[in-house]
C-alpha cells in the first residue's frame, strides 16, 4: 500500500513538474488583432482619403473616384467609368462593347 502511495505521489509530482515545463515553453507575445467597431457601418463609402483611382483593383462602386467598378471578365473589379466612345475615356484606355472605359 505504501508503494502504491509512493508511485502516486511521483507521478503527481512528474505531472506538475511537466504542466510547469508546458507552461513555460508557451509563447508570452500576444498577437493584437483589430476587432471591427460595432459603430462602422461596413456599406459606408470609403473616406476621401482613401478613393481609389481609374483602374485600381475595387469591390465597390464607393471605393473609386469615378463612382464606378466595373468586374472585367479577364482580369477582375477595376474603377471604371461609363464612355460612348473611346474619347470619354482618360489616355491610354478604350471603350469597351459594353460601355465602360477599359
Amino acid at each position: 500500500m505504501k508503494s502504491a502511495r509512493l508511485r502516486l505521489g511521483a507521478l503527481a509530482a512528474l505531472v506538475v513538474v511537466g504542466t510547469a515545463i508546458a507552461t513555460a515553453q508557451r509563447p508570452t507575445s500576444v498577437e493584437r488583432r483589430a476587432v471591427p467597431s460595432a459603430d462602422v457601418d461596413p456599406n459606408a463609402p470609403a473616406p476621401a482619403s482613401s478613393v481609389l483611382p481609374f483602374r485600381a483593383p475595387c469591390s465597390s462602386d464607393a471605393e473609386c473616384a469615378t463612382g464606378t467598378c466595373v468586374h472585367f471578365m479577364d482580369r477582375g473589379s477595376f474603377c471604371s467609368q461609363p464612355c460612348t466612345v473611346k474619347a470619354d475615356c482618360p489616355a491610354q484606355s478604350m471603350c469597351n462593347r459594353k460601355h465602360f472605359c477599359k
